[in-house]
């Protein structure tokens, strides 16, 4: 029994972790420069007010701080392993797009893997409370939304070229 509440835990941390690097992705922009550290700076420099730069960076919001710069570091690790053409197909479709959540293509390839742990993790803390069904039909179950889970930010962008 505490193997299990151990394991409902873990999923349950990664699973919160999956949805706002998710949420952090998928999230629009909104007319922000290209460094939202400099534009604060220059906002307080305005208003003549004398705060440090670690105060300015803490107003940030979180998944600016946090959670965009994880997904860019583990972006940068994925490129080194994935081809330069499918970076390269990634890139233009976001150009398609219009760059939604101002991602690069290497951020954009990580969501892939960030989905398909949320899918398959959310799938898989459901299936513990389900006694419905046995277990080899509770791993297919799994399986399938992992992969759903794969595809769904190019699904995502398509739709979103579709509608651009």
């Amino acid at each position: 029994m505490l193997i299990t509440i151990i394991i409902v835990v873990v999923v349950l941390v990664v699973i919160i972790g999956a949805v706002l690097v998710v949420v952090a992705g998928i999230r629009k922009s909104k007319n922000l420069t290209e460094d939202p550290l400099a534009e604060r700076l220059a906002e307080y420099s305005q208003r003549g007010e004398t705060v440090s730069l670690e105060q300015i960076e803490l107003a940030q919001p979180f998944s600016e701080r946090v959670v965009m710069p994880f997904m860019r570091r583990l972006g940068e690790i994925s490129t080194r392993f994935t081809p330069q053409n499918v970076l390269e197909n990634t890139r233009k479709k976001l150009e398609l797009a219009g760059n939604p959540g101002r991602m690069d293509a290497s951020t954009f390839m990580i969501l892939h893997f960030v989905a398909a742990v949320f899918l398959g993790g959310l799938i898989f803390v459901i299936s513990l409370f389900s006694t419905t069904y046995t277990l080899p039909i509770k791993i297919l179950i799994i399986t399938v939304f992992t992969v759903l889970g794969y595809f769904l930010p190019d699904l995502l962008l398509k739709s979103k070229i579709d509608r651009r």
